[in-house]
C-alpha cells in the first residue's frame, strides 16, 4: 500500500478488494489516515474484523449467502456511510457478476 501514502494530498482513491484481499485493504486502511473516497469490499472473510476504518467516505460491501467462505459484512465505524448489497451468488462468482461490477462504476462516476 506504498502507493497510497505517495499519492498527492487531494488525491480521490478509490480501492476494490475481493475476500481476504478486502481484509487486507481494512487492515491497511486501519494504520493509515489517507482518505478514501469510496471502497469496494466484496465477500470480506467473514472471520476477520470487517470494521469500516474511520478514514472511508462511503463504502460498498458485498456478501453473498450462498457459500460458507466470504460472508463478511461491512460494520460502521466514525462517519462512513455503507451501502450493503446482498448477492445471490457463490463466494467464486460474486467478483464476477456483472450487478457488482455495475454497482462499483456507478459509484466511481459519481465521486
Amino acid at each position: 500500500m506504498l502507493w497510497l501514502v505517495a499519492l498527492p494530498p487531494g488525491a480521490i482513491v478509490f480501492i476494490i478488494g475481493h475476500s481476504f484481499g478486502a481484509n487486507t485493504i481494512l487492515i491497511a486502511l486501519r494504520k493509515m489516515r489517507r482518505k478514501v473516497s469510496l471502497l469496494c469490499a466484496i465477500d470480506p472473510a467473514a472471520q476477520f474484523d470487517t470494521t469500516l476504518p474511520p478514514n472511508c467516505v462511503k463504502a460498498l460491501g458485498f456478501r453473498q449467502v450462498v457459500s460458507s467462505i466470504g460472508r463478511g459484512k461491512l460494520l460502521p465505524a466514525g462517519d462512513g456511510r455503507i451501502i450493503d448489497i446482498v448477492l445471490n451468488d457463490s463466494h467464486t462468482y460474486i467478483d464476477k457478476d456483472p450487478r457488482t461490477h455495475a454497482h462499483i462504476i456507478s459509484e466511481i462516476v459519481k465521486i
